[in-house]
């Protein structure tokens, strides 16, 4: 793989300072969040990805969650209840509900407290493949979905946001061979999201002790003072706001 054109941010500067331009200053225009997520036992993947993505400036959030959360959420007025699978996460019945919500939506992440069984796998595989809205990828749903890993990584409506752990299983639900250096660092972390942009249209943003965005052709580093591998909904609610 050879090395990139690299496009470093400072910690002083914006790399790209008309975004800040771009920012909507009424909660009215900016924007409507779905998150998916959530099963019988766990929601807290979800309330995190509320508050950050609330606190971040959304206009609008929505949440997807299993009907056998309803007793323990409550009429929170920002939950729909959809049917749940035997396991009690979200089930192949919530497809139309879901494909509604997200068309509704600018933005969708999945993955939240979603679980790994086959039923929640079917119905984030025809969510991936039937809606045409931006869909956020968490490592969960790359767990989930993956027997079709393509389906995240040939749509050009996907940001993908994981810490290297949720990389390396990506690429090896693609059959890609990873090679570690060791004492690689940095560029041996760049070298493994090359891989998985070589055969790619969506995005990237994998996070650790610094941030790397690859899209559209073009790879950028923001170093961190804190790693966030610890704190990944945060980086996603960043991400998807």
């Amino acid at each position: 793989v050879m090395p990139p054109q690299l496009q470093r941010q400072s910690q002083k500067e914006p790399l790209f300072p008309d975004t800040f331009w771009n920012l909507h200053t009424t909660k009215a225009r900016a924007g409507r969040l779905l998150i998916v997520g959530g099963h019988q036992h766990r929601f807290d993947q979800v309330q995190a990805l509320y508050e950050i993505s609330d606190a971040a400036g959304m206009g609008s959030i929505q949440a997807a969650m299993p009907d056998t959360l309803s007793k323990i959420v409550g009429p929170a007025g920002f939950g729909h209840f959809l049917p749940a699978s035997g396991s009690g996460s979200l089930g192949r019945a919530a497809l139309g509900e879901l494909l509604h919500l997200a068309a509704e939506s600018d933005c969708t992440v999945l993955g939240a407290n979603l679980t790994n069984n086959a039923e929640t796998g079917i119905l984030a595989e025809s969510l991936l493949k039937q809606s045409d809205s931006r869909v956020v990828v968490t490592p969960e749903a790359i767990e989930v979905a993956k027997f079709h890993p393509d389906l995240i990584t040939v749509n050009p409506n996907v940001l993908v946001v994981t810490p290297m752990t949720g990389l390396f299983s990506l690429a090896n639900h693609h059959n890609l061979p990873i090679a570690i250096k060791p004492r690689a660092g940095i560029m041996g972390k760049i070298a493994i999201l090359q891989q998985l942009v070589a055969i790619s249209r969506c995005s990237y943003v994998v996070f650790d002790g610094e941030v790397l965005v690859a899209s559209s052709g073009k790879l950028s580093l923001t170093p961190l003072k804190t790693a966030l591998s610890d704190h990944q909904a945060v980086m996603i609610g960043l991400a998807a706001t």
